[in-house]
């Protein structure tokens, strides 16, 4: 099985990535060809390459539900009897410090694996009205371009409110990560 072990850089957290430049390239999908991407917990997550560069695409959710960060370690591992599957485990917050007892890490573990659900879930929440704003806007530019001026107006407001409630909820999320750790 070909490995490696790398940091994650900020591009790959903000963006749902994972550059793969250090593994063999006969071994990985061709360009915008499928992946599947297996995390340490046995979820599996469908990908796919990019269409030039050796990187993986669309694994925003995993980046999600591990709450990456930049500069932490990643494993990387490819069997070259099973083409198409990325294996990936993060290192972390959770693997460092002092040791506590059983009791203590398995309610941490129980509390981090909640805090990881609430995250994803105002993630979701996000992208869900990410693209009810892109719809909307669509819709008004639309109007616009067929001379219903008000109609255009209308969801030119529409567009504003969901972006308020938008950063509301936005806010909200960080607030919970900040406090919750």
């Amino acid at each position: 099985m070909n490995e490696i072990r790398k940091k994650l850089i900020p591009t790959e957290v903000k963006y749902g990535l994972l550059m793969l430049t250090d593994l063999p390239r006969d071994l990985l999908p061709q360009p915008k060809q499928k992946i599947v991407v297996i995390d340490a917990d046995g979820e599996r997550f469908e990908a796919r390459m990019h269409s030039s560069t050796l990187r993986v695409d669309g694994l925003t959710h995993l980046h999600r539900k591990h709450q990456t960060f930049k500069g932490q370690t990643v494993t990387l591992r490819l069997d070259p009897e099973k083409r198409g599957i990325l294996y990936v485990s993060f290192g972390g917050p959770s693997t460092e410090g002092p040791k506590t007892d059983n009791l203590a890490q398995t309610s941490r573990i129980d509390l981090q694996t909640g805090n990881n659900k609430v995250v994803a879930s105002f993630d979701t929440i996000l992208d869900e009205i990410d693209k009810s704003i892109v719809t909307v806007n669509r819709q008004g530019a639309q109007a616009f371009e067929t001379g219903k001026h008000e109609i255009a107006r209308k969801l030119m407001e529409k567009v504003t409110r969901m972006t308020t409630y938008r950063d509301r909820i936005q806010e909200l999320r960080d607030e919970w990560s900040k406090n919750m750790q």
